[in-house]
């Protein structure tokens, strides 16, 4: 399989541990995505976030976008913004997005409370 070639659709990457992760080329700005996602109880460390960075350098993406069910801590934001090119999505915001796009309600398990977070936020 070619990485480059344009006309496939989305193609899985090796991650680390865990990890779905999968890139597209977007047709019409002709950009490379990544997006991987984890299932989480916890903090996504920085790790991740940098393991993300690197995939998107190997497979030359213009962005990245990293779903978790958890949360990220500040080390995580401050990486992401610094880049430019990479998005967070915790687990709060995917509820969000659950709801609103696809009318689904759903409910976070996480092992503690995250830092900025209410009580409402999980369920």
């Amino acid at each position: 399989m070619d990485l480059h070639d344009p006309t496939e659709g989305p193609r899985e990457l090796i991650g680390p541990g865990g990890a779905t992760t999968v890139f597209r080329d977007r047709p019409r700005s002709g950009e490379r995505w990544v997006l991987q996602t984890r299932r989480t109880q916890h903090a996504v460390p920085l790790e991740t976030v940098h393991a993300l960075a690197g995939q998107m350098l190997d497979v030359q993406a213009a962005r990245g976008i990293l779903v978790t069910t958890g949360w990220y801590g500040a080390s995580s934001r401050a990486f992401a913004a610094r880049s430019g090119r990479i998005d967070l999505v915790d687990g709060r915001a995917l509820k969000s997005l659950l709801r609103e796009h696809l009318g689904i309600e759903a409910r976070l398990r996480l092992r503690r409370l995250p830092p900025e977070w209410g009580v409402g936020d999980l369920d």
